[in-house]
């Protein structure tokens, strides 16, 4: 039995965290990886899935915190397994954990296009370099690591597949856009596209599930000028719905969903007409995209950086005027995209007015999406390692 340690958290409520309980899930089926946890603060809490993936995955979380403890008596020292090394922007580790692998594998979802001469060299240290998409994996060799694979995350096609819908919002024309409230992800594009588009189709219903766990990130939202500020509620979340109504979306237009589990967003997908994802950079392809694809809902996509791998012959509605956005650090912005307000408008209307059309890209979507599964993905990323999977 192989081990290979993972370097953060499982949790149902982010993308790190879907990732590592689909990681962790494969290697434990695969028959021939024993994933160890590296990183504090597993909890069975933030694992939502169906009974038989937790029976899997909590003896790997209890064996996972047993071997911590071990460690944190023990003195220093790499441990003698290969590990999966979580980074981010400038190739900087997203989680803290406990103990550096024989080999480290860096598995990289970058926001900025810059990498500082230091974290080119701390790209170095690593065996591979895993980016999340083409574009990232672009940015990485633009740096002089060449030492880079491309893997692309996956769709779990138990929930996420065409279905029927039940009919929860009839009479209304339904537009789905999901991810944390940020200035990256372009939420302010949509409301200003939303608001417009709704004074010819007043049936116009917009179902966003943007809460984010990190609710003063969102105040960026307001730096283009679309919208206001979000506010912050009594629980200490961003105010969404009254932020929308503030920003002249009304209430009866709108439905904003509860940070909820991943599994729960695949009957959200079953009732809606259309989905929109506008940001500005995706440093992978956008999971709740893809998840939206998967599921054969007509999807407009701003064309540009990570959403670029979801974009084939009419697999979706891209958004194909992207004006350079200006930097706003030393992270740097090239390659991101700022969508048009109007090219979005018109998306919606095209959507809305050729049904035929939609479902046939929302059909090549999920054509696209298929083969993407999680298994299949994380295999993937095993065979980057050097481990192939059963």
């Amino acid at each position: 039995m192989i081990h290979i340690g993972l370097s953060w958290q499982l949790s149902s409520f982010t993308g790190w965290g879907q990732f590592g309980i689909q990681a962790t899930t494969r290697m434990i089926t695969s028959g021939r990886v024993m994933p160890v946890l590296l990183c504090d603060g597993n909890a069975e809490s933030e694992i939502v899935v169906d009974p038989l993936q937790q029976a899997l995955l909590l003896p790997v979380m209890q064996a996972s915190e047993r071997y911590r403890r071990e460690l944190s008596e023990m003195g220093d020292g790499l441990l003698d397994f290969d590990v999966l090394v979580a980074l981010g922007d400038d190739l900087g580790i997203a989680a803290p954990y406990m103990r550096r692998g024989r080999h480290e594998v860096g598995v990289v979802f970058l926001e900025g296009s810059s990498l500082s001469p230091g974290g080119v060299e701390r790209g170095r240290q690593y065996r591979r370099l895993i980016a999340g998409s083409s574009w990232a994996a672009e940015v990485l060799r633009g740096h002089g690591l060449d030492h880079v694979a491309t893997v692309l995350q996956g769709i779990d096609p138990r929930l996420f597949r065409p279905s029927s819908r039940i009919g929860l919002l009839p009479g209304r024309f339904t537009i789905f856009s999901g991810g944390k409230l940020e200035y990256r992800k372009g939420q302010d594009i949509v409301v200003a596209a939303f608001r417009k588009f709704r004074e010819r189709r007043p049936d116009a219903l917009l179902a966003v599930a943007w809460q984010n766990l990190w609710p003063a990130t969102a105040a960026g939202v307001a730096d283009a000028g679309h919208v206001t500020v979000p506010g912050i509620d009594g629980r200490g979340r961003v105010d969404v719905g009254r932020w929308l109504v503030d920003n002249g979306v009304p209430e009866n237009a709108f439905v904003a969903l509860e940070m909820k589990p991943n599994a729960l967003l695949a009957p959200v997908m079953a009732e809606v007409d259309a989905a929109v994802f506008a940001s500005r950079c995706e440093g992978g392809t956008n999971l709740m995209a893809m998840e939206a694809m998967a599921a054969g809902v007509p999807t407009i996509l701003s064309a540009n950086t990570g959403h670029l791998d979801l974009i084939g012959a009419d697999t979706c509605f891209p958004l194909q005027h992207q004006r350079p956005v200006a930097a706003k650090s030393s992270l740097g912005t090239e390659g991101w995209g700022e969508s048009d307000v109007d090219e979005m408008v018109a998306a919606f209307e095209r959507i809305y007015s050729d049904r035929e059309e939609a479902r046939r890209r929302g059909k090549l979507g999920a054509a696209l999406l298929a083969p993407m599964t999680w298994p299949a993905q994380i295999d993937r990323l095993l065979a980057e390692v050097g481990v192939e999977a059963a």
